[in-house]
């Protein structure tokens, strides 16, 4: 955690150091020179760290160490989170800023207090550097076997097999695989999240199979393997002649492997650089039918060593086994049940508990044997479970955690902020590390794909798992094991990377906290406690359909917090609104407000120069947003609710300014990425040329004059990525186009998105289309399409049929007496189409396919069409569902 900080300090000097170059403020000498020092001490801090934080629980004296060093770089991120606005603020004006003397004296003031400050921090640095000479803290790179420190992990390879429970079909699959004559060469790589039984597997089927080979070992590699006892032990146990193990072990073992048939067991491969330094000895053109079993918690590695089609990945157990392995583990050979019986409640809780993993199962069971059997017993373990990170299973999480790298560290703790069992929205986990400066720009790549990449490192190494993908197979949502979120808490709560309000209460001592999560019925009971938590940077308010926030406990926590950068609250049984002292957080960058939030937001919210990311999206109330946020030049990510409206910024009264609402003829929303549901009525024909950043857009309401500009090809936003274009269609607008006052061909002759390029997701709702334009007008890459509120009487497949990348395609909500026939037959029909989604068609009474067209279609849904009668004999081959009435979830 350390390392991470130091991350963020050293960049925050170095924009310090860059505003005083700016702000020509040679006169204060030793600012410049102390901005230097923080950048150039923090780098060797840094660098000492790599090695130190992955020994410190081998060392006291190191973790105390690391500790001290945590409380510097915090207090050094809080000086210049105080200093850098003052410095930035003056960064254009500088010239003019120092002839005026009185403004010069403020400027002067808070630079002596700078320097004051980063003096304190040298003489604690010298103070560590002292400890760290005169105890004797010096090498960090102490091998575990060389500190007297034996990993339990490596003799459980070679104990007796343990009882195996709910493995049986992983047995068979992986067995049929090993022993299949037909391959040459084949590696099974077992893949999952620590504790789930991948070591025990792997020996069962090893020692299953073994005597069918004519030389075998099985090593355990570690977190840091040496490699030429590796090769020792492989070559003793395949029986590599001892004369031949002295010099040239590497060349010698593979040219001895070469020439039998061997099956190897290499358990707990960490990462690929292991395995590169070991594949040379496994030669994959020997003699047929040689076999490698690999054990990791990271899918990339087993995909790395043995392709896609070796990965098997283990999964918890289901309740029935999970109760099985438990009952085996918790009675004794006279038993046949637990007994006495009150324990069988306790116990099937303390199951659940365990999140279906073996070794959480185990070692738990090893707790409760150790104790006397009664209720106050058991139930003391049941709250003990995922707390106490002295036993062998925390230990074995903990080195999960402790192998990522530290730019990963941060992102897998904020998990834990979160309540458990909660899915979480991969867009708004990876804005709040953009906004807490988490993610850089490595590699010219934007902080969102960065934060995307980051999500799939976590999932490869099974620390967090998908709830949900989206069409271009990113991740969507996501959540974490119960026992992982447990390890998330312990880990943050040590080093004060936040702290949780919930039913384990919260500690007295809350000043050096960085976040805080405050859940249901805790809020109040924070709020009433005068806890002070000065440095917060994120705060997360949870909350229930009776019990959050209110607006006394949101203006009262609000003027508290003066380094806030996240912002996320929820509200439900109380209106709440933003309070106006919202505008002097320097440096929020992320506010998300959900549930029963209204009114206006403060006119001078565009003068938060660091807002990111602003969410309001599930606000229930009425929110009028200034004007003047389309003047917010870094704002990258604007979501707006259904029922939000623009105001200008500077009326006197709400109504006034409603009704004479004056939009900016310029916006400076250049670095906008996404803007999600807003009112045509709110935008310009012009502004688009300055959305040149824009990824995802959706429009609401959208009138002729924006649909034109969108159109336009001199307006053609060339990063967009996916959009959604929402009409006002109605009745009243239907019988419009019947009798001619609007016209009918009008949608179809102005539609025209063959411009954009990126565009692989679009959606058309409530625009009166009565027949579509021709394939050339719809973007090039569309890969999934969703056409709902159908007015069209003719057949639109003849169009969308020959978008040649169409993957998904969704139509819904026919009028009633809209199109009446679906053909989608023909050679070139659909060709690569994999799903085809009909919903509440009235109309639709025929859907014809033929053999030839569709040749990709993996699924055909067609829900709620009471008038179809006909299907073609080529569509009920391929129909994989049809039902009348079903009601199904929306994406």
């Amino acid at each position: 955690m350390a390392e991470i900080l130091l991350t963020v300090v050293i960049k925050k000097a170095a924009d310090i150091a860059g505003e005083l170059i700016s702000a020509q403020v040679s006169r204060y000498s030793k600012l410049p020179e102390n901005t230097k020092w923080i950048e150039r001490e923090m780098r060797h801090m840094q660098s000492y760290l790599k090695d130190a934080e992955s020994k410190q629980a081998r060392d006291e004296r190191i973790k105390n160490m690391i500790k001290d060093i945590e409380e510097i770089a915090r207090d050094v991120e809080d000086i210049l989170d105080e200093f850098l606005p003052k410095v930035a603020s003056k960064g254009g004006k500088s010239l003019g800023f120092f002839k005026n003397t009185l403004h010069a004296i403020p400027f002067a003031i808070a630079a002596f207090k700078f320097v004051s400050e980063i003096e304190k921090i040298k003489r604690r640095v010298h103070e560590i550097d002292r400890i760290r000479t005169t105890y004797g803290i010096m090498d960090t790179g102490v091998s575990a076997e060389a500190d007297g420190n034996w990993d339990f992990r490596r003799s459980f390879l070679y104990a007796d097999e343990p009882d195996v429970v709910g493995l049986d079909k992983d047995c068979q699959s992986l067995e049929a695989k090993l022993l299949d004559a037909h391959l040459r060469y084949a590696v099974v790589s077992i893949v999952g999240m620590p504790g789930l039984g991948k070591t025990t597997l792997g020996k069962r089927i090893y020692r299953r199979v073994q005597g069918n080979f004519e030389c075998s070992a099985l090593v355990y590699i570690s977190q840091e393997p040496r490699m030429r006892e590796l090769l020792l032990s492989i070559a003793r146990q395949v029986g590599l002649p001892e004369g031949r193990r002295d010099e040239d072990l590497e060349s010698n073992l593979s040219i001895f492997l070469k020439e039998k048939r061997y099956l190897v067991f290499l358990d707990d491969i960490w990462n690929t650089s292991t395995w590169d330094g070991l594949k040379l000895v496994f030669p994959n053109n020997c003699r047929s039918g040689s076999r490698l079993i690999i054990t990791s918690r990271n899918n990339n590695v087993g995909r790395y060593i043995g392709g896609e089609k070796s990965l098997h990945k283990l999964q918890p157990l289901d309740p029935e086994n999970s109760w099985k392995l438990f009952s085996k583990m918790i009675t004794t050979l006279q038993e046949t049940t637990i007994d006495p019986p009150e324990l069988i409640d306790i116990a099937r809780k303390i199951v659940g508990r365990c999140g279906g993993v073996p070794l959480a199962i185990e070692m738990t069971a090893g707790m409760l044997r150790a104790r006397e059997r009664t209720e106050l017993e058991w139930n003391g373990i049941l709250k003990k479970i995922g707390q106490d990170d002295q036993d062998k299973f925390s230990r074995i999480l903990t080195l999960s955690y402790t192998d990522l790298p530290a730019t990963l560290k941060p992102c897998f703790l904020y998990f834990g902020l979160f309540p458990e069992d909660t899915q979480i929205y991969a867009s708004d986990l990876i804005n709040m590390w953009v906004a807490e400066k988490f993610l850089g720009t490595e590699r010219g790549m934007d902080a969102t794909d960065i934060g995307a990449d980051y999500l799939n490192i976590l999932v490869a190494r099974n620390l967090i798992q998908v709830a949900s993908r989206g069409f271009d197979g990113r991740i969507k949502s996501c959540r974490i094991h119960d026992l992982l979120h447990d390890l998330c808490i312990t880990l943050a709560e040590e080093s004060n990377f936040f702290q949780k309000v919930d039913s384990r209460g919260f500690g007295a001592t809350t000043t050096r906290i960085r976040r805080l999560a405050l859940h249901p019925q805790h809020v109040t009971e924070y709020v009433t406690s005068n806890s002070e938590a000065p440095k917060i940077r994120a705060l997360l308010c949870f909350t229930s359909d009776y019990q959050g926030i209110d607006q006394q406990h949101l203006q009262h926590m609000i003027s508290r917090f003066r380094f806030l950068r996240v912002l996320s609250l929820e509200a439900r049984y109380s209106w709440c609104s933003l309070p106006n002292e919202i505008v002097n957080m320097n440096h929020l960058s992320y506010i998300k407000l959900k549930g029963t939030f209204h009114g206006e937001f403060p006119s001078r919210i565009c003068y938060l120069e660091t807002l990111l990311t602003l969410d309001i999206r599930g606000c229930l109330g009425t929110i009028y947003l200034p004007t003047s946020v389309w003047r917010m030049r870094q704002v990258r990510y604007l979501l707006l609710g259904y029922t939000t409206n623009f105001i200008s910024s500077f009326s006197l009264t709400r109504r006034f300014k409603h009704k004479n609402l004056s939009l900016p003829d310029k916006v400076d929303s250049v670095n906008l990425q996404t803007l999600y549901n807003v009112q045509s009525e709110y935008l310009k024909p012009s502004w688009f040329s300055k959305f040149i950043n824009l990824r995802r857009l959706k429009i609401r309401y959208i009138s002729e004059v924006i649909l034109r500009a969108l159109m336009d090809a001199a307006h053609v936003l060339q990063k967009l990525e996916k959009l959604c274009l929402s009409g006002n269609f109605d009745d009243r607008m239907f019988r419009s186009i019947e009798a001619g006052a609007i016209s009918s061909t009008y949608y179809a002759q102005t539609f025209n998105l063959s411009g954009y390029h990126y565009l692989t997701k679009l959606n058309i709702e409530h625009i009166p289309l009565k027949k579509l334009p021709n394939s050339e007008a719809f973007p090039p890459n569309i890969v999934k399409l969703t056409i709902s509120a159908f007015t069209m009487t003719e057949d639109p497949m003849n169009t969308l049929k020959r978008l040649l990348k169409l993957k998904i395609l969704k139509l819904r909500d026919f009028y009633y007496n809209s199109v009446k026939k679906l053909d989608c037959s023909g050679v070139d029909s659909f060709l690569q189409l994999e799903l085809l989604e009909i919903e509440n068609c009235s109309s639709l009474q025929e859907l014809i396919v033929d053999d030839m067209g569709m040749p990709k279609i993996k699924k055909i849904v067609v829900l709620n069409c009471p008038s179809l009668k006909k299907i073609s004999e080529g569509l009920q081959c391929k129909l994989l569902e049809k039902t009348s009435d079903a009601k199904r979830r929306r994406k």
